[in-house]
């Protein structure tokens, strides 16, 4: 998958995670302020976001994003225990924000239009 999203549009982009860039920044934002496990990489929030999208098998995704299921599975449990932790509205409100700044820049998109 990181071959693969060197060169993709934000419709691409959306179309296999369900948000945009600039949101997906503004969650690892968030994430990174916490304490956070070694070899944590925001690739693996990419993987956890394709995995919500697809909600495929890990077989199938893991092959997508080109590593094993094991550490798939590893990584998506990962990122998706950080993420229960967060603060929902807070990190609503930033996205919102983030779009707001960036709109004469990139068209809003924090919903999947």
């Amino acid at each position: 998958a990181s071959r693969y999203l060197k060169n993709i549009t934000e419709r691409t982009y959306k179309e296999h995670f369900g948000i945009c860039p600039i949101v997906t920044g503004a969650v690892w934002y968030f994430l990174s302020l916490r304490n956070l496990p070694d070899g944590l990489k925001p690739l693996h929030l990419l993987w956890w976001l394709y995995w919500c999208k697809t909600y495929n098998t890990e077989e199938v995704c893991a092959s997508f994003c080109e590593t094993t299921a094991k550490t798939f599975r590893k990584w998506v449990a990962t990122v998706e225990d950080l993420l229960g932790e967060l603060d929902v509205v807070s990190m609503g409100v930033l996205c919102w924000l983030f779009s707001l700044l960036l709109t004469p820049i990139v068209p809003l998109c924090l919903w999947d239009t």
